[in-house]
């Protein structure tokens, strides 16, 4: 009896020990937003250049398209052989603050917003200029790398029914304008759209030819479907624009600054985990305006998991990034 209870005795202490050195191997965790939990995640096999390296901490803002991408930089990396944690569904001003104290190491931004809102310059409109910029003062005020800029400009823009651009002959906002003029078409869009970028619109085309109807966002969809809108106001890169039903008209004039996809990452992090780099300029070279709106619109239309619809969209591209 007293050799069993030995032997149980035993038992247990080693399996305290095994229990107390797992958890003495973990990795210090980084202060993120009160609501967002930072978690760690599995990896890969690790490269030579990853073994031993200081985890990468991917952040993504609270809405579809920023967690998408993010957690795509995350499975990537993660593949890889890097330390990934994640800090999820920050909001934007927290973000942008733990980036720079190193709370979060790695996260998908966008120009305009890097312009605007984090630099507070006044804006532009040439989307290389913008992108010159924004590179420039991020690394000499914050010491912060801005990676390659995808091809995808999610802005601002003017949508019209395919078959009704067609039936118009009209493809860039120019168009539409002198469409306008000739004939009576109705434009629509939401009431902040008409304090905000109705006189930035005129001030570049000038005055507004149409028909005006104010309306919430969605119903301008159904309202161009109806017949009863001919161009209304949408997010370049929104879900509701998955499939060739709708065409976007191209802001030939440049009414809008630009806001291209940028990976935003501390240098530091590239310094403790050589290659990162080439691995994020990879997975952003993958993206296109089709395969954003495709992602945002199997999380936002068709009530897939976000994580779910990254690691589908990772897989398909996972053998080009070797």
């Amino acid at each position: 009896m007293k050799k069993n209870l030995k032997k149980k005795l035993l038992a247990l202490t080693l399996c305290a020990g095994f229990i107390l050195s797992a958890a003495g191997c973990g990795s210090n965790s980084s202060a993120t937003s009160s609501a967002t939990q930072t978690q760690s995640s599995a990896s890969a096999a690790p490269t030579s250049e990853a073994v031993g390296k200081k985890p990468i901490i991917v952040g993504s803002k609270d809405f579809t398209e920023s967690k998408v991408l993010a957690e795509i930089y995350a499975l990537a990396l993660e593949n890889s052989g890097y330390q990934v944690k994640r800090a999820e569904s920050l909001a934007s001003a927290v973000i942008r603050e733990s980036i720079k104290t190193g709370d979060v190491d790695l996260y998908p931004e966008y120009t305009g917003t890097a312009l605007v809102s984090v630099l507070g310059l006044d804006p532009i409109y040439d989307k290389d200029e913008v992108y010159k910029t924004v590179k420039e003062q991020y690394e000499k005020q914050y010491d912060i790398a801005i990676l390659d800029p995808a091809d995808v400009n999610d802005s601002e823009g003017l949508a019209v029914l395919a078959t009704r651009a067609k039936e118009l002959g009209i493809s860039t906002i120019s168009e539409a304008w002198a469409a306008a003029q000739k004939q009576k078409l109705v434009f629509s869009c939401k009431a902040e759209f008409t304090e905000a970028q109705i006189p930035r619109l005129e001030q570049v085309y000038g005055k507004l030819p149409f028909k005006l109807s104010v309306m919430e966002h969605t119903l301008s969809f159904s309202a161009a479907k109806s017949g009863n809108v001919d161009v209304f106001s949408v997010y370049t890169t929104e879900g509701n624009l998955a499939g060739d039903e709708w065409t976007v008209l191209k802001d030939d004039l440049g009414a809008w600054v630009p806001y291209y996809i940028i990976p935003v990452i501390r240098n530091d992090a590239l310094k403790a985990n050589p290659g990162a780099e080439k691995i994020i300029n990879l997975v952003t070279a993958t993206f296109t305006t089709d395969n954003v709106i495709k992602m945002n619109a199997e999380v936002d239309a068709e009530g897939k998991e976000y994580d779910d619809v990254a690691r589908e969209y990772y897989e398909s591209i996972k053998a080009s990034l070797n």
